[in-house]
């Protein structure tokens, strides 16, 4: 569960905690689909990972700073990581279309997910570089760690992108069926109201520290009692699904709406929508799908229902 870093967007106008640049980059590269997660893919073991395409042509160097360029970034990248819906969902593919691609765009890079986020890359996929990378290339590759080196893939053709990418689930401008496009919904007024509330912020942030303190407190206990101990992986067991589905209730305090939530993928419980437009034809049924089940906040809530009567059942809660 993301949860402690925050990283809030615009608000009725107002710049969180972002400043005026950082904020100016982020409202124009929501307009200019920089970079859009849309859906999940499927590796070579059959594990699902989320998928992010970055148009790089889009992207101008001296647009912003460095720091807001890392911010927006950042943002993105937790913003994204509310999709992952559980599952095993923990990693992302990167589609990095290099159409158009010149020097204005060329400080693109992999830095930050390899200083903030080391293990949730599953590959790069670089795709349609011009003859002008190359020598970028070169150049860059030495400076990335040897791991995050590895899972960078040039691509140049839609077979290469569907040995990661299910077709029917890759755009059409690269090939695929899919017909889903971005379309920015812009800040809605008060969306965002509840990170105003200071007394509602802190009453739930107390109450997570609580419950983070009974899940410390349970596997200290479980590690004391000893491997083969149920009752106390038990009661670690509750601590924490309490501790999970508390969080949603901290989220909006904490953690300003995107777009994704705007456009329905991210609905606040931990369940997770996407739709996936085909390319038969207009009248053609959607492909729906809904992730995230086991790790809703009401699952949770059941979950901890049932360990609660077990234990109970067996004398151990008091």
């Amino acid at each position: 569960m993301v949860a402690s870093r925050s990283h809030p967007l615009p608000t009725d106008g107002v710049v969180g905690h972002l400043t005026v640049e950082q904020e100016r980059c982020l409202w124009d590269d929501k307009q200019k689909e920089k970079l859009r997660a849309e859906q999940e893919t499927r590796d070579a073991l059959s594990a699902f990972t989320e998928c992010s395409y970055i148009h790089v042509a889009k992207h101008r160097t001296f647009d912003q700073s460095p720091k807001a360029l890392e911010d927006y970034v950042l943002c993105q990248m937790e913003s994204v990581r509310c999709l992952l819906g559980g599952a095993g969902v923990e990693k992302i593919s990167m589609v990095f279309d290099m159409t158009g691609f010149g020097l204005r765009n060329m400080d693109w890079r992999v830095k930050c997910l390899e200083a903030y986020y080391p293990e949730s890359l599953n590959v790069i996929l670089i795709h349609s570089a011009p003859w002008l990378f190359q020598g970028i290339w070169k150049m860059l590759a030495p400076m990335l760690d040897p791991v995050v080196r590895a899972k960078v893939e040039m691509t140049t053709s839609t077979e290469d992108l569907v040995v990661h990418i299910p077709k029917h689930h890759l755009v059409k401008g690269l090939g695929g069926s899919s017909e889903w496009t971005w379309e920015y919904q812009a800040v809605i007024a008060g969306e965002n109201a509840l990170q105003k509330d200071n007394e509602g912020r802190r009453a739930a942030q107390k109450e997570r520290d609580r419950l983070i303190g009974n899940f410390e407190s349970a596997s200290h206990a479980m590690l004391a009692a000893g491997p083969g101990e149920s009752r106390a992986l038990q009661k670690r067991r509750l601590a924490m699904l309490e501790m999970r589905a508390q969080y949603y209730l901290l989220d909006p305090y904490i953690r300003g709406r995107v777009a994704y939530h705007r456009h329905g993928n991210i609905v606040g419980n931990g369940l997770v929508f996407f739709e996936y437009p085909n390319a038969t034809g207009a009248e053609a049924e959607a492909e729906w799908e809904v992730r995230g089940h086991s790790q809703c906040r009401e699952q949770l809530l059941a979950d901890a229902a049932i360990v609660r009567a077990e234990l109970k059942a067996s004398k151990v809660m008091h």
